[in-house]
């Protein structure tokens, strides 16, 4: 594809993921909720992983496949809404600790899934225009991307401590 395509691409990415915070907003009416107070542990570290891996997982999964660009999509918008979930209930419970959680998911986090995301679609529409893109470097970006969604775990389990 030409850099013009490769543009619109991010675009139409990022577009998805705010129309899913969006969409969060306008649907869910936000409640009161509480916090545990459990601090680190790496059982915490896994379940924060394990909830924040699977969604690449599967774009990473969904990219070796000719419709995995349409499944990419909907996972997306579906992280996005879920973001802007955390948004709405971190709104009413403390927002110093929205402001952190939110600097470490745009620093670290959207960066990650958006370079997977944009790689799984671009190799995905490739298979199904039947051009030749080389799975190369895609394997290994999901070596990276699992590493940062690690570090991603260790930080929020550390900011949840100290807010708990």
């Amino acid at each position: 594809m030409r850099k013009n395509n490769n543009n619109r691409l991010l675009t139409i990415i990022i577009s998805v993921y705010v129309a899913g915070i969006f969409s969060a907003f306008l649907l869910v009416k936000p409640t009161t909720i509480s916090l545990s107070s459990g601090g680190v542990s790496i059982w915490g570290i896994i379940q924060t992983f394990s909830l924040n891996y699977w969604y690449v997982f599967l774009i990473w999964l969904f990219g070796m496949s000719i419709i995995g660009y349409a499944l990419n999509i909907f996972i997306i918008y579906f992280r996005g809404f879920i973001y802007g979930l955390l948004i709405i209930f971190l709104i009413k419970i403390n927002f110093s600790y929205l402001l952190l959680v939110s600097l470490v998911e745009i620093v670290i986090f959207i960066p990650v899934f958006f370079v997977l995301s944009y790689q799984s679609i671009m190799l995905s529409y490739s298979r199904s225009s039947n051009n030749r893109i080389t799975i190369n470097g895609y394997n290994k970006l999901l070596l990276v991307v699992t590493i940062v969604i690690f570090i991603y775990s260790i930080l929020l389990e550390i900011i949840g401590g100290m807010y708990g």
